[in-house]
């Protein structure tokens, strides 16, 4: 079987144009992995501010138990999250690794039914090459 992805990363990502870091701390109750203030001059999600829980490799190696430790932080805050969400507030789950030759992401069907659980847009990104985004996120030391 092939490997599974490297530098792979459960993320919860919350974006507005005029998102206020502190605001949405207060509103959740939990500390962030990183917050980056809007930016016109930025391409990742066209420059809006981003709030954002990083669950990577340093708190587990697999992509299954990355999505799991991200969902036990998650539920807690769940209606503070529907409720940024009526907000106007894009809330989702990232899921994103880069991969070299043939790699895989097994996810059974628990964690595939946690994800569904979470009832939030989830998106799985891998790259072979870096790119802008990708530099984005190693400017953050992900």
């Amino acid at each position: 079987m092939a490997n599974e992805w490297e530098s792979a990363a459960a993320m919860l990502v919350i974006t507005k144009d005029n998102l206020d870091s502190s605001e949405v701390t207060r509103h959740l109750g939990i500390a962030p992995s990183v917050t980056i203030e809007p930016r016109n001059d930025r391409s990742f999600k066209d420059g809006a501010g981003i709030w954002s829980i990083i669950v990577d490799q340093s708190a587990h190696k697999s992509t299954p138990g990355q999505i799991k430790i991200l969902e036990d932080t998650i539920e807690p805050i769940h209606s503070q999250l529907s409720a940024l969400r009526d907000n106007g507030y894009s809330v989702e789950v990232i899921i994103t690794g880069h991969v070299e030759r043939i790699h895989q992401i097994p996810l059974d069907a628990a964690t595939r039914q946690s994800l569904y659980r979470l009832g939030l847009p989830v998106s799985f990104t891998t790259r072979r090459a870096p790119t802008d985004e990708d530099a984005f996120w190693a400017e953050l030391g992900i």
